[in-house]
């Protein structure tokens, strides 16, 4: 009789067993945090006539690429691996600059974009960030490029 009511009790013992493995691996990955991520990778310093700058790029990790996004959007993998990439530009002149950046990604940004333009006026001694880019950190600018002229 007893042989009867052992396999039963078996399956349930697995259907348990199972469900506790799958909420534990769920856990663990739920509380796997992403790499932190800081790193400024200097650039170049440019003269062009009158008209001098400096670029240099940011990476840092950041809380929030959810929350930008719009209402009802869809989600990519992984969404709490959150990285912010950014061209800061200083202006080394006496002279208001117009500044044009671009940045070229090898994949889609969050917002689905693969290249960034971005054209602004920078104070004279004055820094500004633009061109910023919300992904993955694995999604690295595979190039970044900035142009300034007097403004005129």
């Amino acid at each position: 009789m007893r042989g009867g009511a052992y396999p039963a009790t078996l399956r349930v013992m697995r259907r348990h067993l199972s469900s506790l493995l799958l909420l534990t691996t769920g856990a663990f990955a739920w509380g796997a945090q992403p790499a932190f991520v800081f790193e400024e990778r200097p650039g170049r310093s440019y003269e062009e006539g009158e008209a001098r700058w400096r670029d240099a790029l940011l990476r840092a990790s950041v809380g929030g690429c959810k929350e930008r996004l719009p209402r009802g959007a869809k989600l990519r993998p992984r969404i709490r691996d959150c990285v912010v990439n950014q061209v800061h530009v200083t202006n080394l002149s006496e002279h208001l600059l117009e500044c044009r950046v671009t940045v070229e990604l090898p994949a889609p940004d969050d917002d689905g974009r693969r290249r960034i333009e971005h054209t602004i006026h920078i104070a004279p001694n004055k820094e500004r960030w633009l061109a910023t880019v919300y992904g993955p950190s694995s999604l690295l600018p595979t190039s970044y490029e900035t142009r300034c002229e007097i403004a005129g």
